[in-house]
């Protein structure tokens, strides 16, 4: 798929402006929700979800957190950040590194 520099500067923009909206938290947001990974409540993702354009999520675990943005996906509900993925589908939430989900 070809994209032209009119669009691509387009979709830029878009991205930047939700990442200051969810950051800055300009948007209300859904959450926070509590996730417990591997079942173990001392190892907790926070996620909050943002209604921009395009949705972006928050995801806290321990101190470092995470944008994502929302992405196409054939269930469920899946956000892509830099390095990391979250995708939750039927209740269950799945987040990781980009080579490797949790």
């Amino acid at each position: 798929m070809v994209i032209s520099a009119k669009r691509l500067s387009h979709l830029v923009t878009q991205q930047r402006i939700a990442e200051l909206q969810a950051s800055y938290r300009l948007f209300p947001g859904k959450g926070p929700v509590f996730y417990a990974c591997d079942n173990n409540p001392t190892n907790e993702l926070v996620a909050t979800f943002f209604p921009t354009d395009p949705p972006t999520l928050l995801a806290e675990r321990g101190d470092s957190t995470s944008l994502m943005y929302q992405q196409p996906a054939a269930s469920g509900t899946r956000y892509q950040g830099r390095n990391e993925t979250f995708w939750e589908h039927q209740g269950e939430a799945k987040a990781g590194d980009t080579a490797r989900t949790r």
